[in-house]
């Protein structure tokens, strides 16, 4: 990935109970978040208010979800994708 697509970032990777994704300022002024597994199937989003209310990051809880590996996607006003891996382990 370049740098260009390092928008967002997690603070446990791999995660077994919770952890945050950040999503970086730029992307913070609209658009959406979601994570997706690798079925495609959205298990967590989220619009540009709940990013931009939650300084810390947007919180995971992963603790419910199966081991395994998820899609962290940010997609901004203007179109740009950041995406980055999560990795479940229990």
């Amino acid at each position: 990935m370049n740098r260009k697509h390092r928008r967002v970032s997690l603070r446990d990777n791999p995660a077994n109970a919770s952890t945050s994704a950040l999503v970086r300022k730029s992307m913070r002024k609209s658009g959406s978040f979601r994570v997706i597994n690798l079925l495609g199937q959205t298990v967590q989003k989220a619009d540009a208010v709940a990013i931009q209310s939650n300084g810390t990051g947007i919180p995971l809880n992963v603790s419910q979800w199966p081991s395994g590996n998820y899609i962290i996607e940010a997609i901004g006003d203007e179109g740009s994708h950041a995406r980055t891996m999560l990795s479940v382990q229990h």
